[in-house]
């Protein structure tokens, strides 16, 4: 079972997370990259100015992002164990930023262009993406959130005392981990980080 979200792994908690990235980061030495890819949308969401946003078209990964600071991207490793073509995984991202403000406080950002997510679940694309990638949320009531000019939709939900959220625009999907914000905070942060991040 994929990655944080696998019940014994998540058993930790987001913060166990956020040190295993640390760890592998440590290990094997990491960089950034960018992925990309063709994706599809039937009904493209539409920006605060009225105008059509298609699909999502890659992930970039910034080295800053409102106060948060890029510590290392490394989907590489992170996904090989995952049955994954590498044809997939080479645009998949596993990204840690800390808060330059306050360096307890983190978000890990996984996912890139496609990422599965399940057919055989939920209609909603977001709590779909949940079902495999953010487990530890599923069946938890979720919210609404802006996605900026990401287009796509988003939803958080709590876990313990940190915020899980999830954005999905076409074939394209990524998962956010807020550790050290509360969920108001990281309701705010998601379109930023959307926003900085996927190439439309």
């Amino acid at each position: 079972m994929p990655r944080s979200c696998a019940p014994a792994a998540r058993a930790g908690g987001i913060a166990a997370a956020v040190a295993g990235l640390a760890l592998l980061a440590a290990a094997t030495g990491c960089g950034s990259s960018g992925g990309s890819g063709k994706t599809s949308d039937s009904k493209p969401a539409r920006t605060s100015d009225s105008k059509p946003v298609g699909p999502a078209k890659g992930i970039q990964v910034p080295a800053k992002i409102a106060s948060l600071k890029m510590t290392f991207d490394d989907g590489t490793n992170y996904y090989k164990d995952y049955g994954i073509p590498a044809s997939v995984s080479k645009n998949l991202h596993a990204v840690l930023y800390t808060d330059s403000a306050d360096d307890k406080r983190s978000v890990t950002v996984h996912g890139g262009v496609g990422l599965p997510v399940p057919s055989d679940g939920p209609s909603d694309k977001v709590k779909a993406l949940f079902t495999r990638w953010e487990q530890g949320v599923t069946g938890k009531p979720t919210s609404s959130v802006a996605t900026g000019s990401a287009g796509g939709s988003a939803e958080c939900a709590t876990f313990g005392s940190e915020a899980v959220c999830g954005w999905v625009n076409g074939k394209t999907a990524l998962t956010f981990n807020f550790n050290g914000f509360g969920l108001k905070r990281a309701k705010a942060l998601v379109p930023q980080i959307l926003s900085a991040m996927v190439r439309t």
